[in-house]
């Protein structure tokens, strides 16, 4: 998540930005999921009586802060100059761009860096719970003239808090060897309804809090830590950061369970046509029956699916490819397949068994 991000003029492109002047930088970038950077983002935003206007979008006409999700895939993020950059975690997610998780945290250094160029000086608000995270940070406190801000979610007794930051304050102290400023939570309830969770930081509070989200789950508190980071840095009030964490509503679920079948769960969107969803499940159920069948009832099975989508009349090219328990996708990332081609593949299956007791897939 990065907050400061040099828009194209009065249009600016982005999750959220403001139409209204107001004393924060001009502009705010996000580098996280929905939850993140659309939502308590916003809340604060709201909350502070800054208006961003109208439904989410991803354009808005006007100035003021502007928030944005950050996106490593293929060098995505590397227009963004941001002011402040939050960094939740690391991950290998895309490994069709990054050969492994150290050139997923090379990318990321690199952009971070580039953000430091011209005399500016960005604020990386940090979860160093996230171990390649902290790893990032350690290689940049050296050299990078930006500033930290520390966070991170612990399990440690309440009376070992102020030495545990002290710690990591010292630990990523920057090249001016000024001490980094760290916000710690300590999950103290959570459940399916959400987390309740205490707040601890001298540099960035100044007393304990303790405030109850509406989102349940670790790293969702984890999220929580890098919102109240960011909007401290923007000089928000802590005060009004409580008040937009409490009236924050959780962004609508997208997956709804439909069936479960060898522990692997099936979903739907949100919107998935009703009179569909029979099919769906009973498809689901007919799987689940044929491999629970003992291997003593003799029976020969092969159980075929079509991609979810893009399946439909066409043309019969002669080409095909098969998968296992998952779509076969093209290199734009779609699984497809026409009629045609589909009922070759399932002419070859019966012909020349390759999945016998077993399902597979089509695509091209």
């Amino acid at each position: 998540m990065g907050a400061g991000v040099p828009g194209p003029g009065p249009l600016e492109s982005g999750s959220g930005a403001c139409s209204d002047p107001s004393p924060w930088p001009e502009r705010l970038s996000v580098r996280g999921r929905a939850t993140l950077g659309r939502g308590w983002v916003g809340a604060i935003v709201r909350t502070t009586g800054v208006r961003t206007g109208g439904v989410a979008a991803t354009a808005r006409w006007g100035s003021g802060p502007f928030v944005v999700e950050a996106d490593e895939y293929a060098g995505n993020f590397d227009a963004y100059r941001p002011d402040v950059i939050v960094l939740t975690s690391i991950e290998w997610d895309h490994p069709d761009v990054f050969a492994d998780v150290e050139s997923v945290r090379t990318a990321f250094e690199d952009w971070i860096r580039v953000a430091a160029t011209g005399g500016t000086a960005p604020v990386l608000v940090a979860n160093v719970a996230d171990e390649n995270v902290a790893g990032l940070c350690r290689r940049l406190r050296t050299d990078w003239p930006g500033r930290f801000l520390i966070t991170a979610i612990i399990d440690v007794p309440s009376q070992r808090l102020d030495g545990f930051a002290r710690g990591l304050a010292e630990e990523f102290a920057g090249d001016t060897h000024d001490l980094a400023p760290v916000l710690l939570g300590r999950i103290a309830q959570a459940d399916a309804s959400g987390t309740t969770v205490e707040l601890y930081s001298r540099a960035v509070l100044g007393e304990p809090h303790t405030v109850r989200l509406a989102t349940a789950g670790r790293h969702n508190a984890a999220n929580a830590l890098g919102v109240i980071a960011a909007a401290r840095a923007l000089d928000v009030s802590a005060e009004a950061i409580r008040s937009a964490l409490a009236e924050f509503e959780p962004l609508q679920h997208r997956m709804a369970l439909v069936g479960e079948l060898e522990g692997v769960r099936f979903y739907d969107a949100p919107g998935f046509p009703e009179e569909f969803k029979p099919y769906a499940i009973g498809q689901i159920q007919a799987l689940d029956a044929y491999l629970a069948l003992p291997e003593s009832d003799g029976v020969s099975w092969t159980y075929v699916s079509p991609p979810p989508v893009h399946f439909a009349p066409g043309q019969r090219t002669g080409h095909y490819r098969t998968g296992l328990d998952h779509p076969v996708t093209g290199e734009d990332g779609q699984a497809r397949i026409s009629y045609e081609d589909y009922a070759l593949a399932l002419v070859d299956e019966i012909e020349n068994p390759r999945h016998l007791g077993r399902r597979f897939t089509v695509g091209y």
